[in-house]
């Protein structure tokens, strides 16, 4: 038979396994989210582009980036060519559970698409940068840069 010394170090074995499981699981699941996330940022934007090369409502498409402290999400948006309304939000996307962002710090910050060009406008002096992490993290492993280059290519 089994000692009762014998049976406990067998728990704590097996507590210390399924312990190492259960945090590996969560990493790869943040990992997943934070891929998730930069491919469905990367979607809107190439839509708003694609809906203003396409003269969708005859207006200039956008995406709008919120860093809020208790929720950070994206919204795809239209407005008049030119103008700077209020812009008529089409769709709003959270981030997943785990992740922010890091860029914009905090705030909004937003990208617009000209209407038949799909170039951002105004012309961007330089590559608009999104950038959203694990929270917490300041390693660069976790974290993915979204950019939009003045001419418009978009990459991740």
């Amino acid at each position: 038979g089994l000692t009762l010394v014998e049976l406990l170090i067998t728990i704590a074995i097996f507590g210390s396994i399924a312990g190492a499981v259960t945090l590996s699981l969560l990493g790869a699941s943040k990992g997943r989210n934070l891929d998730f996330d930069a491919q469905t940022i990367v979607a809107l934007l190439r839509d708003a582009q694609q809906r203003a090369v396409a003269q969708d409502e005859q207006h200039d498409w956008g995406v709008r980036f919120t860093n809020d402290p208790t929720n950070d999400y994206v919204e795809l948006f239209h407005q008049e060519p030119g103008a700077s309304p209020t812009p008529l939000v089409v769709s709003r996307a959270g981030l997943r559970p785990g992740i922010e962002f890091s860029d914009p710090p905090s705030g909004t910050a937003s990208i617009v698409f000209g209407m038949r060009s799909g170039i951002p406008t105004p012309e961007l002096s330089g590559t608009f940068t999104v950038t959203i992490r694990k929270i917490g993290s300041t390693e660069p492993a976790e974290a993915k840069n979204i950019t939009v280059k003045p001419h418009g290519s978009i990459s991740y």
